[in-house]
Protein backbone atom coordinates (compact mmCIF):
# COMPACT_ATOMS: atom_id res chain seq x y z
CA UNK A 1 0.00 0.00 0.00
CA UNK A 2 1.37 3.85 -0.77
CA UNK A 3 2.60 5.66 1.60
CA UNK A 4 0.00 8.70 0.47
CA UNK A 5 -2.76 6.25 0.48
CA UNK A 6 -2.00 5.11 4.43
CA UNK A 7 -1.43 8.37 5.00
CA UNK A 8 -5.53 9.42 4.11
CA UNK A 9 -6.75 6.20 5.40
CA UNK A 10 -4.86 7.55 8.82
CA UNK A 11 -6.45 10.84 8.01
CA UNK A 12 -10.04 9.30 8.32
CA UNK A 13 -9.47 8.01 11.34
CA UNK A 14 -8.40 11.33 13.40
CA UNK A 15 -11.09 12.78 11.50
CA UNK A 16 -13.72 10.24 12.93
CA UNK A 17 -12.46 10.17 16.36
CA UNK A 18 -13.01 14.20 16.35
CA UNK A 19 -15.97 14.23 14.39
CA UNK A 20 -17.77 11.18 14.37
CA UNK A 21 -19.62 8.48 16.54
CA UNK A 22 -20.17 4.84 16.21
CA UNK A 23 -22.88 3.17 17.87
CA UNK A 24 -25.42 0.30 18.24
CA UNK A 25 -28.90 0.79 18.87
CA UNK A 26 -32.15 -1.14 18.60
CA UNK A 27 -35.44 -0.75 16.95
CA UNK A 28 -38.35 -2.12 17.58
CA UNK A 29 -41.21 -3.46 14.76
CA UNK A 30 -44.89 -2.78 15.07
CA UNK A 31 -45.13 -6.50 15.83
CA UNK A 32 -42.85 -6.42 18.74
CA UNK A 33 -39.79 -8.13 17.33
CA UNK A 34 -36.73 -6.41 18.54
CA UNK A 35 -33.97 -5.80 15.83
CA UNK A 36 -30.20 -4.23 16.04
CA UNK A 37 -28.49 -1.39 14.14
CA UNK A 38 -25.10 -0.49 13.91
CA UNK A 39 -24.12 2.91 11.80
CA UNK A 40 -20.64 5.29 12.10
CA UNK A 41 -21.50 8.54 11.32
CA UNK A 42 -19.88 12.02 10.71
CA UNK A 43 -21.88 15.00 10.71
CA UNK A 44 -20.29 18.59 9.42
CA UNK A 45 -21.80 21.97 8.38
CA UNK A 46 -22.39 21.88 4.28
CA UNK A 47 -19.44 24.70 4.27
CA UNK A 48 -17.18 21.47 5.10
CA UNK A 49 -18.74 18.85 2.08
CA UNK A 50 -15.13 18.56 0.99
CA UNK A 51 -13.79 16.40 4.28
CA UNK A 52 -17.07 14.11 3.93
CA UNK A 53 -16.47 13.76 0.04
CA UNK A 54 -12.51 12.91 0.73
CA UNK A 55 -13.60 9.76 3.48
CA UNK A 56 -16.12 8.53 1.08
CA UNK A 57 -13.77 8.13 -1.51
CA UNK A 58 -10.63 7.14 0.46
CA UNK A 59 -12.69 4.68 1.88
CA UNK A 60 -14.73 3.73 -0.89
CA UNK A 61 -18.17 3.36 1.14
CA UNK A 62 -21.51 5.08 2.95
CA UNK A 63 -23.01 8.06 1.54
CA UNK A 64 -23.25 11.35 2.51
CA UNK A 65 -27.02 13.69 2.90
CA UNK A 66 -29.22 16.13 4.59
CA UNK A 67 -29.38 15.65 8.21
CA UNK A 68 -30.73 18.70 9.04
CA UNK A 69 -31.52 20.82 5.52
CA UNK A 70 -32.72 23.66 7.80
CA UNK A 71 -29.55 23.90 9.44
CA UNK A 72 -27.83 23.21 6.16
CA UNK A 73 -26.18 20.04 8.13
CA UNK A 74 -24.60 17.16 6.29
CA UNK A 75 -23.62 13.58 7.24
CA UNK A 76 -21.54 11.26 5.94
CA UNK A 77 -22.95 7.62 7.05
CA UNK A 78 -21.90 3.77 6.88
CA UNK A 79 -24.96 1.15 7.70
CA UNK A 80 -23.97 -1.61 5.47
CA UNK A 81 -22.64 -4.64 7.78
CA UNK A 82 -20.80 -5.96 4.98
CA UNK A 83 -18.86 -2.67 5.04
CA UNK A 84 -18.10 -3.11 8.86
CA UNK A 85 -16.68 -6.53 7.68
CA UNK A 86 -14.52 -5.65 4.83
CA UNK A 87 -13.33 -2.06 5.74
CA UNK A 88 -13.77 -0.47 8.82
CA UNK A 89 -12.96 -3.19 10.94
CA UNK A 90 -9.47 -3.73 9.26
CA UNK A 91 -9.34 0.05 9.01
CA UNK A 92 -9.53 0.42 12.95
CA UNK A 93 -7.18 -2.61 13.34
CA UNK A 94 -4.50 -0.93 11.27
CA UNK A 95 -5.06 2.41 12.28
CA UNK A 96 -6.67 2.35 16.11
CA UNK A 97 -8.62 5.15 17.37
CA UNK A 98 -6.94 6.88 19.98
CA UNK A 99 -9.65 9.01 21.57
CA UNK A 100 -12.66 7.88 24.15
CA UNK A 101 -13.90 6.76 21.05
CA UNK A 102 -12.02 3.25 21.06
CA UNK A 103 -14.26 2.05 23.90
CA UNK A 104 -17.40 2.94 21.58
CA UNK A 105 -15.65 0.90 18.73
CA UNK A 106 -14.74 -2.00 21.49
CA UNK A 107 -18.15 -2.32 22.38
CA UNK A 108 -19.40 -1.68 18.54
CA UNK A 109 -17.14 -4.66 17.65
CA UNK A 110 -18.60 -6.57 20.46
CA UNK A 111 -22.25 -6.75 19.72
CA UNK A 112 -21.51 -6.84 15.61
CA UNK A 113 -20.30 -9.92 16.42
CA UNK A 114 -22.92 -11.21 19.05
CA UNK A 115 -25.52 -10.17 15.92
CA UNK A 116 -23.55 -12.14 13.32
CA UNK A 117 -23.83 -15.04 15.36
CA UNK A 118 -25.74 -18.25 13.66
CA UNK A 119 -25.61 -20.76 16.61
CA UNK A 120 -27.19 -18.32 19.42
CA UNK A 121 -30.85 -17.41 20.02
CA UNK A 122 -32.84 -14.66 19.10
CA UNK A 123 -33.36 -14.09 23.15
CA UNK A 124 -29.79 -14.78 23.64
CA UNK A 125 -28.95 -12.52 21.92
CA UNK A 126 -31.13 -9.83 22.55
CA UNK A 127 -29.92 -10.74 26.50
CA UNK A 128 -25.98 -10.20 25.55
CA UNK A 129 -26.63 -6.88 23.33
CA UNK A 130 -28.90 -5.32 26.40
CA UNK A 131 -26.09 -5.92 28.85
CA UNK A 132 -23.59 -4.81 26.08
CA UNK A 133 -25.49 -1.32 25.60
CA UNK A 134 -25.68 -0.99 29.18
CA UNK A 135 -21.95 -1.67 30.48
CA UNK A 136 -21.26 1.00 27.10
CA UNK A 137 -23.39 3.31 28.91
CA UNK A 138 -22.01 3.36 32.64
CA UNK A 139 -18.68 4.05 31.28
CA UNK A 140 -18.84 6.67 28.75
CA UNK A 141 -18.30 9.70 30.84
CA UNK A 142 -15.07 7.59 32.30
CA UNK A 143 -11.76 9.24 32.12
CA UNK A 144 -9.27 7.14 30.75
CA UNK A 145 -6.75 7.20 27.74
CA UNK A 146 -8.03 5.19 24.91
CA UNK A 147 -4.68 2.90 24.52
CA UNK A 148 -2.35 2.41 27.69
CA UNK A 149 0.70 2.68 25.74
CA UNK A 150 -0.36 6.89 25.73
CA UNK A 151 1.30 7.00 29.30
CA UNK A 152 4.56 6.42 29.24
CA UNK A 153 5.90 7.13 25.94
CA UNK A 154 8.31 10.02 25.22
CA UNK A 155 8.38 12.43 22.54
CA UNK A 156 10.05 10.01 19.79
CA UNK A 157 7.97 7.30 20.23
CA UNK A 158 4.62 9.52 20.20
CA UNK A 159 5.24 10.54 16.94
CA UNK A 160 5.76 7.01 15.68
CA UNK A 161 2.66 6.23 17.40
CA UNK A 162 0.58 9.50 17.06
CA UNK A 163 0.74 9.51 13.28
CA UNK A 164 0.97 12.91 11.46
CA UNK A 165 -2.24 11.12 9.23
CA UNK A 166 -3.90 10.53 12.29
CA UNK A 167 -2.94 14.52 13.27
CA UNK A 168 -3.74 16.32 10.45
CA UNK A 169 -7.27 14.29 10.32
CA UNK A 170 -7.87 15.48 13.97
CA UNK A 171 -7.11 18.86 13.64
CA UNK A 172 -9.21 19.08 10.33
CA UNK A 173 -12.04 18.31 12.80
CA UNK A 174 -11.03 19.73 16.33
CA UNK A 175 -8.34 22.03 15.46
CA UNK A 176 -8.81 25.97 15.15
CA UNK A 177 -6.90 28.64 12.99
CA UNK A 178 -7.25 31.70 14.79
CA UNK A 179 -6.20 35.38 13.85
CA UNK A 180 -7.32 37.24 16.96
CA UNK A 181 -7.63 41.00 16.84
CA UNK A 182 -6.18 42.94 19.67
CA UNK A 183 -7.23 46.15 20.89
CA UNK A 184 -8.04 47.03 17.23
CA UNK A 185 -4.14 48.50 16.36
CA UNK A 186 -2.65 44.58 15.64
CA UNK A 187 -3.50 41.17 15.34
CA UNK A 188 -1.64 37.63 16.37
CA UNK A 189 -1.82 34.54 15.05
CA UNK A 190 -2.75 31.27 17.64
CA UNK A 191 -3.12 27.54 17.17
CA UNK A 192 -5.52 25.82 19.81
CA UNK A 193 -7.20 22.14 19.88
CA UNK A 194 -10.35 22.08 22.65
CA UNK A 195 -11.74 18.41 24.42
CA UNK A 196 -13.47 17.97 26.92
CA UNK A 197 -11.94 14.50 27.64
CA UNK A 198 -8.48 12.21 26.86
CA UNK A 199 -6.38 14.45 28.97
CA UNK A 200 -3.39 11.87 28.00
CA UNK A 201 -3.76 12.03 24.61
CA UNK A 202 -4.00 16.04 24.55
CA UNK A 203 -0.66 16.24 26.76
CA UNK A 204 0.90 13.85 24.10
CA UNK A 205 -0.07 15.59 21.46
CA UNK A 206 0.75 19.13 23.06
CA UNK A 207 4.25 17.52 23.26
CA UNK A 208 4.56 16.64 19.68
CA UNK A 209 3.18 20.09 18.30
CA UNK A 210 5.44 21.73 20.88
CA UNK A 211 2.60 23.31 22.13
CA UNK A 212 1.41 23.96 25.91
CA UNK A 213 -1.30 22.15 27.71
CA UNK A 214 -4.20 23.84 29.51
CA UNK A 215 -6.61 22.27 31.54
CA UNK A 216 -9.15 24.49 32.36
CA UNK A 217 -11.15 22.78 34.95
CA UNK A 218 -13.29 25.65 35.91
CA UNK A 219 -14.21 25.49 31.69
CA UNK A 220 -14.56 22.05 32.04
CA UNK A 221 -12.11 21.64 29.13
CA UNK A 222 -9.27 20.38 27.89
CA UNK A 223 -6.84 22.87 25.27
CA UNK A 224 -3.51 22.33 23.83
CA UNK A 225 -2.93 26.11 21.82
CA UNK A 226 0.43 28.46 21.35
CA UNK A 227 1.19 31.45 19.88
CA UNK A 228 4.77 31.31 19.68
CA UNK A 229 6.26 32.49 16.38
CA UNK A 230 8.58 29.41 16.49
CA UNK A 231 6.07 27.04 17.42
CA UNK A 232 3.96 28.92 14.58
CA UNK A 233 6.41 28.46 11.57
CA UNK A 234 7.23 24.56 12.56
CA UNK A 235 3.22 24.14 12.38
CA UNK A 236 2.76 25.89 8.95
CA UNK A 237 5.64 23.12 7.81
CA UNK A 238 3.98 20.51 9.59
CA UNK A 239 0.38 20.64 8.06
CA UNK A 240 1.85 21.95 4.57
CA UNK A 241 -0.19 19.84 1.94
CA UNK A 242 -1.93 17.69 5.31
CA UNK A 243 -5.45 19.45 5.23
CA UNK A 244 -8.08 18.15 2.93
CA UNK A 245 -11.30 19.49 4.06
CA UNK A 246 -12.14 23.06 4.06
CA UNK A 247 -9.71 23.71 6.94
CA UNK A 248 -6.93 23.39 4.31
CA UNK A 249 -8.23 27.43 2.93
CA UNK A 250 -8.61 28.01 6.67
CA UNK A 251 -4.92 27.02 7.56
CA UNK A 252 -3.93 28.78 3.93
CA UNK A 253 -5.10 32.39 4.64
CA UNK A 254 -3.74 31.68 8.54
CA UNK A 255 0.25 30.05 7.57
CA UNK A 256 0.25 32.91 4.30
CA UNK A 257 -0.36 35.73 6.77
CA UNK A 258 1.97 34.50 9.47
CA UNK A 259 4.52 34.76 6.51
CA UNK A 260 3.50 37.93 5.09
CA UNK A 261 2.86 39.69 8.23
CA UNK A 262 5.45 42.21 7.84
CA UNK A 263 4.89 43.38 5.04
CA UNK A 264 0.79 43.55 5.04
CA UNK A 265 -1.17 47.28 6.08
CA UNK A 266 -3.32 46.52 9.36
CA UNK A 267 -6.35 47.27 6.38
CA UNK A 268 -4.91 43.94 4.33
CA UNK A 269 -4.96 41.97 7.85
CA UNK A 270 -8.13 43.24 9.03
CA UNK A 271 -9.64 42.03 5.28
CA UNK A 272 -7.95 38.54 5.75
CA UNK A 273 -9.69 38.38 9.46
CA UNK A 274 -12.70 38.93 8.02
CA UNK A 275 -12.02 36.20 5.58
CA UNK A 276 -11.74 33.73 8.08
CA UNK A 277 -14.65 34.83 9.93
CA UNK A 278 -16.70 34.31 6.09
CA UNK A 279 -15.46 30.93 5.54
CA UNK A 280 -16.83 29.57 9.05
CA UNK A 281 -20.09 31.19 8.11
CA UNK A 282 -20.64 30.10 4.16
CA UNK A 283 -22.76 27.92 3.11
CA UNK A 284 -23.22 26.75 -0.24
CA UNK A 285 -26.37 26.40 -2.12
CA UNK A 286 -25.85 23.22 -3.44
CA UNK A 287 -23.85 21.28 -0.83
CA UNK A 288 -24.12 17.86 -2.40
CA UNK A 289 -22.49 19.09 -6.01
CA UNK A 290 -19.66 17.26 -6.93
CA UNK A 291 -18.55 20.16 -8.82
CA UNK A 292 -16.13 22.19 -7.19
CA UNK A 293 -16.83 25.43 -8.87
CA UNK A 294 -20.64 24.66 -7.29
CA UNK A 295 -19.48 24.42 -3.46
CA UNK A 296 -16.55 26.44 -3.07
CA UNK A 297 -16.75 29.19 -6.07
CA UNK A 298 -18.97 32.12 -4.13
CA UNK A 299 -16.62 32.26 -1.47
CA UNK A 300 -13.64 32.02 -3.01
CA UNK A 301 -14.36 35.02 -5.25
CA UNK A 302 -14.18 37.28 -2.39
CA UNK A 303 -11.08 35.75 -0.55
CA UNK A 304 -7.60 37.18 -0.89
CA UNK A 305 -5.38 34.17 -1.09
CA UNK A 306 -2.55 33.18 -4.25
CA UNK A 307 -4.03 32.22 -7.23
CA UNK A 308 -1.73 29.39 -7.05
CA UNK A 309 -3.01 27.59 -4.29
CA UNK A 310 -7.08 28.84 -4.84
CA UNK A 311 -6.25 26.69 -8.48
CA UNK A 312 -5.00 23.80 -5.88
CA UNK A 313 -8.19 24.28 -4.16
CA UNK A 314 -10.57 23.65 -6.81
CA UNK A 315 -8.93 20.92 -8.72
CA UNK A 316 -12.13 18.56 -9.31
CA UNK A 317 -10.36 15.37 -9.02
CA UNK A 318 -9.74 16.06 -5.22
CA UNK A 319 -13.65 16.02 -5.01
CA UNK A 320 -14.86 13.43 -7.27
Amino acid sequence: MQERELFNKDWCVGFMDGDGCIRFFHRQSKSGKIYWCFSLEISQSSYNQRALKFIQKTLNIGNIYFSNKKENALKYQILKKEDFLTTIFPLFEQFPLLTRKHYDFVYFKKAFEIDQKQDMSYEEKNKLLFQLFEEKEKIKNLEQPALPFLLNLNKTKVFKEIRKGWIAGFTEAEGCFYIEKRYNTEFSHLFAITQKFDEVLMQKLAETLDMKFYNQASLNRLQIRTTKAASILSLIEYFEGALQGIKALEFQIWAETFSYKKSLSFEDLNELYSNLREIRNYRPLNPLSNKPEDLYSPLLKTLKISPAFLSKFLKAEELN
